[in-house]
Formats: C-alpha cells, structure tokens, sequence
C-alpha cells in the first residue's frame, strides 16, 4: 500500500517540531504516519505541494518520502499494478 499526500493534506507530512512552530500543536497524525509506515505501507508527499505550502524536504517526518509530485508517483505505481483509490 502506497499514500500519497498532497494539496490541503501536505502539512500532516511534517514533523512534531515542524507542525508545531505552523500550528502550536503537536502534529496529530505523526503517530498515524509512524504505524502506517511500520506496517510497510510507503507514505510519500507531493514535492510541488510541499513548495506551495511554503514547507523545506527538512520539515518532513522522518517517515515520510518527498516525491516529485504526487502525480508521477501515482502514475508510478498504477503502472506497478497498484489501484488508485482516492480520498476527498
């Protein structure tokens, strides 16, 4: 299983430290992102998203991979035989 975070979801890829300089709050789905990732599912977010956010590759979860855009990942993986299912 693949997730792929991107526009309003992008900044539920940030670190604790991160999350809580933006928000003042811990970042509530890090433990999410940690368990999801411990159960070999890979967690990416869209790099372009991640710019327009005004978010660095640095504020990142350390579980979290930066991707290209959350396109050509997607794309990546159909290709790979995996099924897109999206959220809204």
């Amino acid at each position: 299983m693949v997730l792929v975070l991107h526009g309003k979801a992008t900044k539920n890829a940030l670190s604790n430290k991160a999350y809580r300089e933006k928000f003042k709050v811990n970042n509530p789905n890090a433990p999410l992102i940690s368990a999801l990732v411990k159960a070999n599912v890979k967690v990416y977010v869209c790099g372009q998203s991640l710019a327009y956010s005004g978010y660095t590759k640095q504020e990142l979860h350390t579980d979290v991979q930066h991707a290209l855009s959350a396109l050509t990942t997607l794309v990546y993986y159909q290709n790979l035989n995996y099924q897109l299912i999206t959220f809204n």
